[in-house]
């Protein structure tokens, strides 16, 4: 009976966590054929606390670290050299997204999609960015607000949920294939 008591205040214990975010972290994306990567480097946050109460007081560069001046998202690509099991840095730049995009895509021609925000996944004009291999931004993409709308990449609803469930990946490859010119 101990067990079972103990195992119930275990599960009740990981389910008043369920909805939080960890701070972002750095993340690596490779491309199906292994031959291009993107590291994503998110904004530097003091704290989610930090990054919540700036938010509410409308106060720029929300969370940051103090005298930080150049703390933003940023990626960087990088090619495989031939033969070799090293990488060579192709492009830099900084994302759209405040403070990091939840994942990643990198296409076999070094073009980059980024999914979604920082613990808004579903809402903003950036759920989906995608980039040339040179760093510049091709377009971005919104979800709409409001059931049987319209958005940029198709059909929605008001529920965020069915969006990671469905994967954003399915609902922007045609939208990537159209933006890239057909590659």
């Amino acid at each position: 009976m101990r067990g079972l008591w103990f195992a119930f205040a275990a599960l009740l214990s990981l389910t008043a966590y369920g909805d939080e975010w960890t701070l972002p972290e750095i993340a690596r994306y490779e491309s199906a054929d292994g031959l291009w990567r993107v590291v994503v480097t998110p904004k530097r946050l003091e704290s989610q606390r930090s990054y919540f109460e700036d938010k509410v007081g409308n106060v720029p560069n929300a969370g940051a670290l103090p005298r930080n001046t150049r703390n933003h998202a940023k990626a960087a690509l990088y090619r495989r050299r031939t033969r070799e099991s090293s990488w060579r840095r192709v492009a830099r730049w900084r994302l759209v997204n405040e403070v990091s995009p939840v994942s990643a895509l990198v296409a076999n021609d070094g073009s980059v999609a980024t999914f979604d925000n920082w613990h808004a996944m579903g809402y903003g004009d950036d759920v989906v960015a995608i980039y040339r291999c040179d760093g510049s931004l091709v377009r971005k993409f919104a979800l709409a607000r409001h059931s049987g709308r319209r958005s940029d990449i198709g059909e929605h609803t008001d529920q965020p949920e069915l969006w990671s469930a469905l994967g954003p990946e399915a609902a922007v490859v045609q939208a990537i294939h159209r933006e890239l010119g057909g590659r």
